[in-house]
């Protein structure tokens, strides 16, 4: 599948599909928590468009409409191998200012461990 790139998000077990043949979004998409991603690289950088967002809380308090939209740049840092994430968060509703952020990760050779939680089975909590 040469035109698409999966991230799977080992919290809440979360996979995303960004699709790397498309300019831009499709005028009837279907809101969802993760939204709809379309990418692009430039150079090394892979930039992830998002948008259709469900409603719903970006982390913590921090609420969102269905407008909300954020662009991802994801790059490897050659001195160092650590995977480079930055973004930025529009949410014209809510907030009169961007939110950013960004988090480095380092490559592991341990295994993926599934979060495998039920929300509606209570059992999971304990």
């Amino acid at each position: 599948v040469d035109d698409k790139i999966f991230i799977y998000h080992e919290t809440m077990d979360v996979d995303r599909t960004v699709h790397m043949n498309l300019a831009e979004h499709p005028a009837n998409m279907e809101p969802t928590d993760m939204g709809h991603s379309i990418g692009h690289f430039e150079g090394n950088t892979l930039v992830v468009k998002t948008a259709g967002f469900a409603p719903g809380v970006l982390t913590g308090s921090t609420l969102h409409t269905d407008q909300m939209t954020m662009e991802e740049r994801i790059s490897v840092q050659e001195e160092t191998g650590r995977l480079l994430i930055s973004w930025i968060v529009n949410e014209p509703v809510y907030y009169s200012q961007p939110i950013t952020g960004s988090q480095q990760l380092q490559s592991t050779s341990q295994p993926i461990i599934r979060y495998e939680c039920s929300p509606e089975v209570p059992e999971d909590y304990q």
